[in-house]
């Protein structure tokens, strides 16, 4: 685990955040796409060992077959695997997402077992999407999020004591929140969860880069908990263009960064049909250009140093790693710094860097750079409602829509309470 520190409102993780890929190897993926996760320079992969496949009958524990025994191969390739265990199986409860003690004592019972099972692993996920209902089942499928979430708290409440019991002490992450759903974990929170857990699992997919640091520092705030960790265990974005999707991996890479986040995990290693321009390479292992952009943080930025954020001027966000990396994206505006080799998200040289709003640019060092000495030049734009919005701003506000039938309603957040 990183370490961190805290420095006025920024965290600074020591040694840089850890940065992995989501997969489907429990899905059928070919495994001849780990070597693109070495490739990549990935610290970590996400993907599961789903309960009714490592229990078909209950009470009986099996783990052959590439898709329930992948992780033992990634382990003997150097990979550090994470695993997501959902709280439903077609033999208890009906089916529906495990409530009763006995339910989760048998979810525990085989998190156990697959844990002695696949020794190298030592970080698991309890649920995923939670808040939102995209992967609950039964009752708690139609309930409120504060229903949910209290669910939730005892779920992962359940399977660390009885953890613990047997010997065993993974670091767990619960939350498993889709976007930043403030309420929903505050909720949770309320019901007990931040002692059940490691950190906090969330994915920040309507978060843009822009304004997710904001976004956490509201969710810390509410819990009362400044030095939470939190882990993005999906983040990614479809994007109408492959090359858009590796510009927004670097913003969003290096927005998580500064914002303090333990671990981040991109959504996904592998194109799929559903989800346009977020795989990294294409099922058949060749990259895509998000991979250029992925390599280029993973072994060029990220090892730099903690990342923080620098005051580089209006409609300009930069973010700096170390002493000698730079991201930095804003208003169309010329950029100089002295000693840098200026580069585009996909790690090719830049012979006259200029800011954009959508192409991130990344500055390294082959010494130290004065950031002091950070230019920027002159642009037209003197505001702009997205670049300048503020949560911690102002007075208090709402939103609200009018229907053409003259109607106001308030908009509903997913989840409860979604920046």
């Amino acid at each position: 685990m990183p370490a961190r520190v805290r420095i006025a409102d920024q965290f600074l993780i020591e040694g840089g955040m850890d940065l992995g890929v989501a997969t489907h190897f429990s899905q059928g993926w070919d495994l001849g796409l780990a070597a693109e996760v070495r490739a990549l320079g990935a610290d970590h992969v996400r993907d599961a060992v789903r309960w009714e496949a490592g229990e078909a009958v209950p009470g009986t524990y099996a783990f052959e077959g590439l898709e329930r025994s992948f992780p033992d191969r990634l382990a003997e390739a150097g990979i550090d695997t994470r695993l997501v265990y959902l709280a439903r199986h077609p033999g208890y409860e009906g089916g529906a997402t495990v409530t009763t003690e006995a339910g989760i004592a048998a979810l525990t019972d085989y998190i156990a077992t697959s844990l002695t099972r696949f020794g190298a692993v030592a970080t698991i996920e309890i649920g995923n999407e939670f808040n939102a209902a995209n992967f609950v089942w039964g009752p708690l499928k139609e309930a409120g999020y504060e229903e949910r979430a209290a669910a939730h708290a005892r779920i992962v409440t359940g399977v660390r004591t009885g953890l613990e019991a047997a010997g065993q002490s993974p670091r767990i992450l619960g939350g498993a929140a889709h976007s930043v759903p403030v309420d929903y974990l505050a909720a949770a929170a309320e019901a007990g969860l931040l002692d059940a857990v490691d950190g906090i699992a969330l994915h920040p997919y309507t978060s843009p880069p822009e304004h997710v640091g904001e976004h956490l520092a509201l969710l810390r705030a509410r819990l009362e908990a400044p030095d939470l960790a939190i882990h993005a265990t999906e983040y990614g974005r479809e994007t109408e263009t492959a090359a858009g999707a590796a510009r927004h991996l670097v913003k969003m890479t290096a927005a998580l960064a500064a914002s303090g986040v333990e671990s981040a995990t991109w959504y996904a290693l592998a194109e799929q049909r559903w989800f346009p321009n977020m795989g990294l390479v294409e099922p058949d292992g060749t990259p895509r250009p998000a991979a250029d952009a992925f390599a280029l943080m993973a072994e060029r930025v990220l090892p730099l140093g903690p990342a923080r954020r620098l005051e580089a001027g209006p409609q300009a966000h930069a973010i700096a790693f170390g002493d000698r990396g730079l991201v930095i994206w804003g208003a169309p505006r010329d950029v100089s710094l002295p000693g840098a080799e200026w580069l585009d998200s996909r790690g090719q040289p830049v012979a006259a860097p200029r800011l954009d709003p959508a192409r991130p640019l990344v500055a390294i060092g082959a010494q130290a750079l004065d950031f002091q000495e950070l230019a920027l030049g002159s642009t037209a734009v003197r505001a702009d409602s997205f670049f300048d919005f503020s949560l911690n701003e102002g007075p208090a506000w709402s939103r609200s829509v009018t229907l053409p039938s003259g109607e106001v309603r308030v908009l509903e957040a997913l989840g409860g309470g979604k920046p």
